[in-house]
């Protein structure tokens, strides 16, 4: 591979991006990467897993490591979505609305200006509860949008 010898298989070429903690699109690029990047409010990618439901991506990409986006559960949700189960770490902070937070047997109302952190290993779910729109900033590691 380093001396351009080598035809890598995508496999190998994700395997080394994880390694080096970079997306697979950083191995093509001609430039270093930049020491900031800036995601503009009207470049976010919008990733929509269910009716009612909307993650609008903070970050210029999920590369593995991390994920942080704007959670929308809005009142097109009609019924409670699934419990998710997956390993990592998660955090919520609720900015607009009010939430409940179940996982396992234990649930939890949260309020604008509330937070929490739970174990995504666990069954857990977020529902929209009272009236209207309700956004929460959303950080999950390793990246993952339930």
């Amino acid at each position: 591979l380093e001396n351009g010898m080598g035809n890598p298989s995508l496999g190998t070429l994700t395997k080394l991006a994880g390694a080096l903690e970079v997306p697979v699109v950083a191995l093509f690029a001609r430039s270093p990467p930049a020491a900031a990047v800036k995601v503009p409010a009207g470049a976010r990618i919008a990733v929509i897993p269910g009716p009612g439901v909307r993650h609008e991506l903070l970050l210029p990409s999920i590369n593995g490591r991390f994920l942080v986006s704007l959670l929308e559960l809005s009142v097109d949700v009609t019924a409670p979505c699934p419990a998710a189960q997956h390993p990592g770490v998660e955090f919520i902070s609720v900015l607009r609305g009010r939430v409940e937070l179940h996982v396992g047997d234990e649930w939890h109302r949260l309020e604008v200006g509330d937070s929490a952190t739970y174990d995504p290993s666990r069954p857990h779910r977020i529902e929209r509860s009272g009236r209207g729109l309700a956004r929460l900033l959303y950080v999950t590691a390793p990246a993952n949008i339930p």
